[in-house]
């Protein structure tokens, strides 16, 4: 298979505060670089459909926002279609990323406004219209949650034609399971039909078996599970027993 997306040697870690006392009279304080997400080497070919789970704080929103070209790393460490993640701008019309939730909340127009005449008359947009139940008539200032959810994954799925690797960051969490079914039904007969690659972070693993070909589970900023996945597995059970091992580990860590 066409390798789609690599990683060698990444490190990444975030700022935090620190404060020790050195001896009985002088505090240190002041901020140091705590690694977030460790990833010696990873490959995801074309075509492949990937859900990326484990706990809260294990590192997928940081791992796939990287990916999504959000947060710089060193050249090198992530590349997709040899291209380099952040540096390369070409990316943005083949890599579409879903993650946070839009900032837009206030705006008044509708959605078929904000999308514009030439999108919103495309197959494509008349498409998933149909898929994620869309009313073009919405107005953006009066959207629940789940609406806004819906009309943000048509906005960005929109945006180019030329996709060929999508990033889901938990973005169908607010979704109805029916849109969601939907959704993710549209995914996978674009990956048979066009080779397109999905990364998709969830923790709802109900039905997705007989969806993904492969899981990683991250712990601890680290992919410890990196699975092929059968029709016969039981995911939600066993991500389940792989969170309840992790949240003991870490309770055994937090006592000592």
């Amino acid at each position: 298979m066409t390798s789609c997306i690599s990683i060698n040697s990444l490190r990444f870690g975030y700022l935090k505060a620190i404060k020790e006392r050195t001896s009985e009279s002088i505090t240190r304080e002041g901020q140091e670089r705590g690694l977030a997400l460790v990833i010696d080497s990873l490959t995801i070919s074309k075509g492949e459909l990937v859900i990326i789970c484990g706990a809260n704080g294990a590192g997928k929103s940081t791992l796939l926002s990287i990916l999504g070209g959000r947060k710089m790393v060193s050249s090198g460490m992530t590349k997709i279609f040899n291209r380099d993640c952040f540096d390369d701008c070409r990316l943005t019309s083949k890599v579409c990323y879903v993650g946070e939730r839009w900032s837009d909340r206030f705006l008044d127009l509708s959605i078929g406004e904000f999308l514009g005449e030439q999108v919103v008359s495309g197959e494509r947009c008349v498409t998933l219209c149909r898929i994620l139940g869309i009313n073009l008539s919405w107005r953006v200032s009066q959207l629940s949650d789940g609406q806004r959810r819906r009309c943000q994954i048509l906005s960005m799925f929109t945006a180019s034609d030329e996709y060929d690797v999508y990033i889901l960051d938990e973005s169908t969490a607010d979704l109805d399971i029916v849109s969601r079914e939907r959704l993710l039904t549209w995914l996978k007969s674009e990956s048979r039909s066009r080779d397109v690659t999905v990364l998709y972070a969830t923790h709802i693993l109900e039905g997705l078996n007989e969806w993904a070909s492969r899981m990683l589970y991250l712990e601890g900023g680290r992919i410890v599970h990196d699975i092929k996945v059968l029709e016969s597995m039981d995911l939600y059970k066993m991500c389940k027993e792989w969170l309840m091992k992790d949240s003991d580990r870490v309770k055994i860590e937090n006592e000592c």
